[in-house]
């Protein structure tokens, strides 16, 4: 389960520096964006970059820079899989797609707050939602939630619906060059 796994989300790697910046940027700006999507080769730590930018939303001493405290409350409760404000959606085990259900149940619990301000939702390989499930995001997507942030992953940005893809804010992460690969292995 994705959430359980989020204690090993501690720091970003050297090659989400760009993205990172980006993010902090928009914040700077005021216009971090309540619907992002993620997207990159496979493998290159899309996943990890969603979860430590939900947990630094999340986190209860707002800073500015984005990164998470790792003292809090909130952030203890993150760490440890249990933040009640932070959910996950991706295809069941024995599916290959995310369907219209499951993104119902996964709106419906977003739409509960119960510990903080913010709430944050990631859809793990929104590539694979449905037409109709897409649409059903799309709805949340384009009437967002005050303090409602929806973190979309794609390996595969062109199998994404065009209308989820035109409600989110595009953000690429690169694949790491040899010599930040080779440091992090």
């Amino acid at each position: 389960d994705a959430q359980s796994a989020t204690q090993k989300y501690t720091h970003l790697f050297a090659w989400h520096a760009t993205p990172w910046q980006q993010m902090q940027q928009w914040q700077e700006q005021g216009r971090l964006p309540h619907g992002l999507l993620i997207s990159g080769r496979q493998g290159i730590g899309k996943r990890h970059f969603a979860q430590y930018m939900a947990q630094g939303l999340l986190c209860e001493k707002h800073r500015p820079d984005l990164h998470p405290c790792r003292q809090c409350k909130a952030c203890d409760w993150f760490g440890g899989g249990t933040h009640p404000d932070y959910h996950t959606l991706q295809p069941a085990p024995d599916k290959k797609q995310i369907g219209v259900e499951d993104v119902r149940q996964f709106i419906d619990k977003l739409m509960l707050t119960a510990s903080g301000m913010k709430r944050v939702g990631v859809v793990l390989q929104a590539d694979k939602l449905t037409n109709s499930a897409a649409n059903a995001l799309l709805k949340t997507l384009e009437e967002p939630p005050d303090n409602v942030h929806l973190l979309l992953i794609s390996d595969a940005i062109a199998q994404v619906l065009p209308t989820l893809r035109s409600r989110c804010q595009k953000l690429f992460v690169p694949a790491p060059i040899q010599a930040d690969a080779a440091a992090w292995l």
